[in-house]
């Protein structure tokens, strides 16, 4: 098959709009990549602007039934748990040569 004068100009006609296409394609990829960081960065910035609400936060206002506060003694209990952590942390390290020997071979 070959290509005919008349054929070819309508080639030649069409082809501007041929590079365009491609060009959109070739260059897609890369703007919905940058639209989607530009959504994280936004959604990124509202997370920092705004105030949110902790779990101490709502323990803070309820009630017991003895009229104490609620939040106080959840307080409490995690000073306890987290101290005992703490003093189970300072039992395991408890090596009398530690500190005393600096290794300088590697």
């Amino acid at each position: 098959m070959s290509i005919k004068p008349l054929d070819l100009q309508t080639m030649f006609v069409r082809l501007n709009e041929v590079s365009k296409e491609q060009s959109q394609n070739q260059h897609a990829a890369a703007l919905q990549q940058n639209q989607e960081a530009r959504k994280l960065v936004e959604e990124e910035l509202q997370k920092n602007s705004s105030v949110n609400n902790t779990e101490e936060d709502k323990a803070a206002g309820k009630v017991d039934e003895d009229g104490e506060n609620k939040g106080k003694k959840e307080e409490e209990k995690r000073q306890a748990s987290s101290e005992q952590k703490e003093d189970s942390r300072k039992e395991i390290v408890k090596d009398p040569e530690m500190g005393k020997h600096i290794d300088i071979s590697g």
